[in-house]
């Protein structure tokens, strides 16, 4: 059972969109600068916006200052349905798994080494001197899960990381975690 948020706009006009968005063959970028187009001629400006932001956020692996600052404000008043259809990378989701043998997947795996990263007053966070965006240290799926979701990159230990993370060989791996692939398949089935 999908969470109510998220089964109102499956029912909405904008339902063929919103399931491009979740085909992984399409090519992202044009889809979502064609339904950014759509999303302002129907007068959504605000949410034609947030939608580029998102886009650049993942072409780039982040945002500058004044990019953050409007997404975090414009984030507040979009509708959580909407976002969690349209926002990629920033949820760990089990698909019907149990707790404990959920495993977190990455949509972008860091080729930088926890050791590598700059450390901070706290232990368990540390600095990217390549994008310069804080590395949270999580030691459970829960943890990566709440991180994630806050747009954080992490780091955690290989053995919480999906099988196809853990053969890179490395204990600890750092990056973007990925939930896209589940969703789809908890939205529209395997088909």
């Amino acid at each position: 059972m999908l969470p109510e948020r998220i089964e109102s706009w499956l029912n909405s006009s904008e339902r063929g969109w919103l399931k491009q968005l979740q085909i992984p063959a399409v090519d992202q970028a044009q889809i979502r600068g064609e339904y950014a187009q759509w999303l302002l001629s129907a007068g959504h400006t605000w949410r034609a916006r947030v939608l580029v932001l998102e886009q650049t956020l993942f072409e780039r692996g982040w945002l500058d200052e004044g990019e953050r600052a409007e997404l975090a404000t414009m984030r507040r008043d979009v509708d959580p349905g909407w976002w969690a259809l349209i926002w990629r990378g920033r949820r760990i989701y089990g698909c019907g798994e149990s707790r404990s043998s959920m495993r977190v997947r990455f949509r972008y795996l860091c080729p930088m080494s926890w050791a590598a990263l700059a450390p901070s007053e706290d232990a368990s966070v540390r600095s990217c001197v390549q994008c310069h965006e804080r590395v949270y240290r999580c030691d459970s799926v829960d943890e990566a899960a709440m991180h994630a979701q806050a747009g954080h990159c992490v780091a955690l230990p290989a053995a919480l990381a999906s099988e196809t993370e853990r053969q890179s060989g490395r204990r600890i791996l750092v990056g973007r975690p990925d939930w896209d692939e589940m969703l789809v398949r908890q939205i529209f089935g395997d088909g």
